[in-house]
C-alpha cells in the first residue's frame, strides 16, 4: 500500500504524479493510477534524454511519455512533449496547482523531477546539454568560469533550471492561497553519481555503494501550518530512514490510518518528535533519544555481475546508532573518497555516469566497523581492534570457565 493509495482512500485527497515513475510497468497493475494516483503523467523507465523523451538504454529506440487517469493510459501525445523535462513536469504542476478546488479536497503531489539525473546531452538536438537557450548568458557565463569540468557544468546547469522550476511551483502555491497550508518535502533518492557531476563532499562512495556518500542524502520539509514554528530553520539530527517517510507523513496530516497486521510498515512514525520539538529546538546531539535507533541499508543484494554470492559472502551494512558494520568491495574508484582535481581533466564525455552496484563491486571484500559519530567520513576501520578485543574477551572467558569446570572436577574427585 503506498502513500497516495492512503491519502486518497483514508484522507479524501486527489491525487496526482509527474515525473518518473520505475516502480514497474509489466502489467497495468503496477501502473501509478493502479497504485493510487487520480492522474500521472511522466515516464515509467529509470532514465531517459531530457528532450526527446527517449530511453537512454536500448539504443535509444523507444519513446517514453505517457498519459494515464482511472481509465485509460496512452502514449502522451501533447505538441509540449520535446520540452526540456524539468520545465515540461513543472508547468504541469502548476497546471494543476493553479485549476485544483482546494476547498473541494486536499492535493497530493508527487513529483520526481527526472534532474539531475544523467545523460545531459540528447540524440539529435542538443548532443551537448543545456545552452544559453535555456540560461540567460551571465548566469551560463558565472558556472562555465566557476566550475571546472564539463559533466560538472552540466549538472549545475540542470540544477539550476531545477531552482527555478521549485520556484514557480512555490510562488503558484502562494497565488492561489495555499502556501501557508501545504507541506512542501525536497529529498534526494541517493547520493551523488561521480561520473554524472555528482559530489558528495568529504564522505565516502557515491552512488552504488553502501559507503554513506552513497545513502545520505539532503531532504528538508516547510509547512508553517504543519509544523511548529520553532522547528524552522533546525536541523533534525535523528536517525531517518527512507522507509519513514510514509508513517511520518501519515502522522504529521492527521490520517487515521492503521496497516492490517499483515503489512505492518517497516519504517518508523517520527511525527511527535518532529511536533514536540521543546521551543529552544533543544534535543539530543546525534538522535540518541530519537524513535529510529538502527537501520539496514542492506544486507543481501544478488549483484548481477557476482551471483557467486550467497548470505556468507555477500555485502552488507548495518546501523545501530552510532556505529556502522559494513562488508564490501574497497580499492576501486567508487568505494573511496573522490579526488576531483584528477578526474576534471577528463571529464569531457557528458553521456552518462556508471555508478551502480555492479560497477562498485570489484576490489577486496573487507569487512569494516566505523564510529558514524567521531567518524562521519568513514576513514578508521574499527573492526581489526573491536575483533581482536573481542577474541581475546571470549578466550579470557573461555580459559575463566575451563578453569572453573577444572577446579570442581578436581572437588568432586576429592570429594
Amino acid at each position: 500500500t503506498l502513500l497516495p493509495e492512503i491519502l486518497r482512500d483514508y484522507g479524501g485527497y486527489a491525487t496526482y504524479g509527474i515525473g518518473k515513475w520505475h516502480l514497474g510497468h509489466y502489467t497495468p497493475d503496477y501502473l501509478p493510477t493502479a497504485r493510487g494516483f487520480d492522474q500521472f503523467f511522466g515516464y515509467l523507465t529509470g532514465e531517459i534524454h531530457y528532450w526527446s523523451k527517449l530511453l537512454y538504454s536500448g539504443g535509444s529506440y523507444y519513446h517514453d511519455m505517457v498519459y494515464m487517469n482511472d481509465t485509460c493510459y496512452y502514449p502522451y501525445e501533447g505538441t509540449d512533449d520535446t520540452k526540456y523535462s524539468t520545465y515540461l513536469y513543472g508547468s504541469k504542476a502548476v497546471g494543476v496547482i493553479e485549476s485544483h478546488d482546494f476547498d473541494e479536497q486536499p492535493l497530493f503531489l508527487y513529483l520526481p523531477f527526472q534532474a539531475v539525473h544523467d545523460p545531459f546531452g540528447d540524440v539529435y538536438e542538443y548532443t551537448d546539454g543545456l545552452n544559453t537557450s535555456y540560461i540567460d548568458v551571465a548566469t551560463y557565463d558565472e558556472i562555465l568560469e566557476r566550475i571546472p569540468g564539463t559533466t560538472r557544468q552540466q549538472y549545475a546547469f540542470s540544477l539550476y533550471m531545477l531552482d527555478r522550476t521549485v520556484k514557480a511551483i512555490y510562488t503558484s502555491l502562494a497565488d492561489v492561497g495555499q502556501l501557508d497550508n501545504t507541506l512542501i518535502i525536497l529529498a534526494s533518492d541517493n547520493g551523488g553519481c561521480y561520473d554524472a557531476g555528482g559530489r558528495n563532499g568529504d564522505l565516502r562512495g557515491c552512488k552504488g555503494t553502501l559507503f554513506e556518500g552513497g545513502f545520505k542524502v539532503d531532504a528538508l520539509m516547510y509547512g508553517p501550518s504543519i509544523l511548529p514554528s520553532y522547528t524552522q530553520g533546525v536541523n533534525y539530527t535523528n536517525l531517518f530512514h527512507v522507509s519513514d517517510w510514509l508513517p511520518t507523513l501519515v502522522g504529521l496530516l492527521g490520517i487515521d490510518y492503521t496497516p492490517s497486521e499483515d503489512f505492518a510498515w517497516d519504517g518508523i512514525d517520527h511525527s511527535s518528535y518532529i511536533q514536540e520539538w521543546n521551543q529552544n529546538g533543544e534535543y539530543s546531539a546525534y538522535g540518541a533519544d530519537g524513535p529510529r535507533q538502527s537501520l539496514i541499508y542492506n544486507i543481501y543484494y544478488n549483484i548481477d555481475s557476482k551471483e557467486e554470492y550467497n548470505e556468507t559472502t555477500a555485502p552488507f551494512a548495518l546501523r545501530d546508532l552510532r556505529y556502522k558494520l559494513i562488508r564490501t568491495h574497497v580499492g576501486n574508484d567508487y568505494t573511496t573518497w573522490y579526488d576531483f582535481s584528477s578526474a576534471l581533466s577528463e571529464d569531457d564525455d557528458i553521456s552518462r555516469g556508471s555508478c551502480t552496484e555492479s560497477a562498485s563491486a570489484s576490489g577486496t571484500l573487507t569487512t569494516m566497523l566505523f564510529d558514524l559519530w567521531d567518524d562521519p567520513n568513514e576513514t578508521t576501520n574499527l573492526y581489526s581492534i573491536v575483533n581482536a578485543t573481542y577474541k581475546a574477551s571470549a578466550y579470557a572467558a573461555k580459559v575463566k570457565s575451563t578453569s572453573g569446570a577444572i577446579a570442581t572436577a578436581r572437588l568432586s574427585t576429592r570429594s
